[in-house]
């Protein structure tokens, strides 16, 4: 039996998306919610997948320091010269991003990939919740959510590979085939 937890993050954070035909390709913000699903066949101790605070603490810990209240560019995007970053053309550390502390006092976080709800799921699914919650033995995360309205979002979840789908059952993370 597996069994599943969702966590809801709030956050402000301004984007643009390069490229778009309308108006997302002028500097925007959304209130997003982010949704984290995480997974397991067996409950801890106190029977919990895992305790949500703790997911608050790690996720949230880390969406505040880098996302929330904040701008998040395309390390492509003519913008960033905008900000007084120099645009690259390689970008070099593609599972922790590079934040910026500009002059101005603005946080602005550069992703690898142009910043659409589609992007940002997948970027917290595949990059930085692995590095943020570990190698878990008890649960994996499976889903992540990003809504930047209530009417928009974007759903990436775990992709699974032969040999890590593998190891997930010998864990009883996914059910048997």
């Amino acid at each position: 039996m597996q069994h599943e937890i969702t966590r809801a993050f709030f956050i402000d954070t301004g984007h643009r998306v390069v490229g778009h035909e309308g108006k997302c390709a002028h500097l925007h913000g959304h209130r997003y919610q982010i949704q984290v699903t995480v997974r397991s066949a067996v409950l801890d101790d106190v029977g919990r997948v895992v305790d949500f605070s703790d997911l608050k603490r790690q996720i949230g810990g880390w969406l505040d320091a880098n996302w929330d209240h904040g701008l998040v560019l395309w390390h492509e995007d003519p913008f960033m010269g905008l900000f007084g970053i120099a645009a690259k053309e390689k970008f070099d550390d593609p599972a922790n991003g590079e934040l910026m502390s500009l002059l101005s006092g603005m946080k602005v976080y550069v992703m690898p990939t142009n910043p659409t709800a589609e992007n940002m799921a997948r970027y917290l699914m595949d990059e930085i919740i692995p590095t943020i919650i570990g190698p878990r033995l008890a649960f994996t995360c499976t889903k992540v959510v990003v809504m930047e309205t209530p009417n928009c979002w974007a759903v990436a979840t775990l992709k699974v590979h032969p040999s890590l789908e593998e190891q997930l059952r010998e864990r009883n993370l996914i059910p048997p085939s």
